[in-house]
């Protein structure tokens, strides 16, 4: 049982260097290792010069640098932000988002959400991404994951099960939400699966993004495994190099910035 849990939320302009050196940290340590396929420079788009010069081997942690974090995940100060959380006095995981507008509506997006091990399965991660709900005005909300307790917590945080969510509105509304986001990485996504190309009986793919992200996914597969016989899982099979998309419908806030 906790004593203390401290959820504080800041504007991109507000984040410094010491706070983003924390922030690699905790990710490099605690997000997860390059997987089968990650030694192939050729297989990652320009986006992902948010990456330590690709020095990648398959088994070690995913790294990056904290200039690189601030070009690639805060590029907007006025659009992006922040929220950690401490436990007792340690820093135990955050979060980043940012925000774009689309089709007149505002676009509230997670571009980054890691939990220390220690800490995980105790709801930090919904906390987290509730504080930024209570804090910032948005009308739609996403996240692109290989997590799918990334994708459950913040399907949790604004009222849906995975196995509800409006996977029409995914497909309606996918690629112009993403091709208007500031943030490359999002922007250079490739939507794949059933819902934006179609049936097709070789493959399991539901509602995916290409991103060329080879991370590891035997944690995430291990996690969706523990929970499928509970809860209706319904983003499909997730292949190397593809992260689940999530976007959901939200209510309006009163922003404190």
């Amino acid at each position: 049982m906790f004593k203390q849990v401290l959820y504080e939320i800041f504007a991109g302009h507000q984040v410094t260097d010491v706070m983003l050196a924390e922030a690699v940290r905790l990710f490099s340590e605690h997000y997860g290792i390059w997987g089968e396929h990650s030694h192939n420079p050729g297989a990652f788009p320009v986006s992902f010069s948010l990456l330590s010069p690709l020095k990648l081997s398959i088994g070690k942690h995913v790294n990056f640098s904290t200039c690189r974090l601030r070009q690639q995940i805060l590029p907007d100060p006025s659009t992006t932000y922040y929220v950690k959380v401490t436990v007792d006095g340690k820093f135990a995981g955050n979060v980043f988002a940012c925000r774009w507008g689309y089709a007149n509506k505002t676009i509230w997006w997670v571009t980054q959400l890691v939990v220390h091990r220690c800490y995980r399965q105790r709801g930090l991660a919904t906390g987290l991404l509730a504080c930024l709900k209570s804090n910032v005005t948005s009308d739609i909300y996403g996240i692109m994951s290989s997590h799918p307790a990334s994708i459950m917590a913040t399907a949790s945080t604004f009222g849906f099960t995975v196995g509800g969510i409006d996977i029409d509105f995914i497909r309606v509304n996918a690629e112009g939400i993403i091709q208007a986001s500031p943030i490359p990485y999002v922007r250079d996504a490739k939507l794949r699966g059933l819902l934006f190309e179609g049936f097709d009986a070789s493959t399991e793919l539901v509602c995916e993004a290409d991103t060329n992200f080879f991370v590891d996914h035997k944690e995430p597969e291990e996690i969706l495994n523990a929970i499928s016989g509970a809860k209706k899982w319904s983003l499909g099979k997730l292949p190397e190099g593809h992260e689940y998309l999530l976007i959901l419908k939200g209510r309006p806030v009163i922003s404190s910035f």
